[in-house]
């Protein structure tokens, strides 16, 4: 196995259309159960989502362990005035059992897969919900599937549907959808265009900073516009589902 050391969230626009229609997966979930309520953000990153939430009603906090993450996201939502309507602050998972609020929604992004102890986090998710609160997750698909990324990103955890059910049913999460999303579009952007990128961040001897670029790529995921017009690609995969072979998987779970 190869050993990398990456300090995460050290360029924290280090996405592009794929994360956009992520997200907008996990807003329509969250929509679908809660139309605006006090939400947590565990591993906010970049604190895109939490800001995109915003527009949507909801207010809340934002969680992350990577100290760049959080600063970045703290000063967007100061350029946003959203002071009064999100905060963002440094921590784990341990956290969770220190927080005295309760919340309406927990969502989680791409994060579980990189805690050795997951379940300890979605105990702690559980914790801070109010009864009938909902979590909405989304995490790599599929072990077979790990790759150079993975090794990059410091990943412990690909999941298979049944494991990440097995893991908010023994939390007592009631599970109200899963599903697998990002084939075939998805799986290609991943391979043909993002690892190439992630390869040479990683033999690079100078820290790369994409969002700085001024490559193509890098004009993309400094432009919401360009991510949101890209993004709309990935709706085709939403036509195939059912195949299982999507790259990622997203979870609904609610707390009775």
């Amino acid at each position: 196995m190869i050993k990398i050391k990456e300090v995460w969230g050290e360029d924290p626009e280090f996405s592009g259309p794929r994360n956009w229609f992520r997200e907008v997966l996990i807003v329509k979930a969250i929509k679908k159960w809660k139309k605006s309520g006090k939400i947590l953000d565990f591993g906010s990153g970049s604190g895109h989502l939490l800001l995109r939430l915003a527009q949507e009603g909801f207010a809340g906090i934002g969680i992350d362990n990577s100290p760049p993450a959080v600063n970045y996201a703290h000063q967007k939502i100061q350029e946003k005035h959203l002071e009064h309507k999100l905060k963002i602050i440094l921590g784990d998972e341990n956290t969770l059992f220190r927080l005295k609020d309760k919340f309406d929604v927990v969502v989680s992004g791409e994060t579980l897969e990189h805690l050795k102890d997951d379940r300890r986090a979605v105990a702690g998710i559980s914790r801070v919900l109010n009864k009938s609160g909902i979590c909405v997750v989304t995490a790599p698909a599929h072990p077979w599937l790990w790759d150079i990324n993975d090794e990059f990103s410091g990943h412990h955890h690909r999941y298979e549907q049944t494991d990440l059910q097995q893991l908010f049913k023994r939390a007592g999460f009631e599970v109200r959808t899963i599903f697998y999303w990002g084939f075939p579009l998805g799986l290609i952007w991943h391979k043909l265009l993002y690892l190439p990128l992630v390869r040479k961040k990683m033999e690079s001897k100078r820290k790369i900073i994409y969002s700085e670029s001024k490559t193509l790529f890098g004009k993309i995921i400094r432009s919401e516009k360009l991510k949101q017009m890209f993004s709309k690609i990935f709706y085709f995969d939403q036509l195939f589902n059912w195949t299982k072979l999507g790259g990622g998987l997203l979870l609904v779970a609610q707390k009775p």
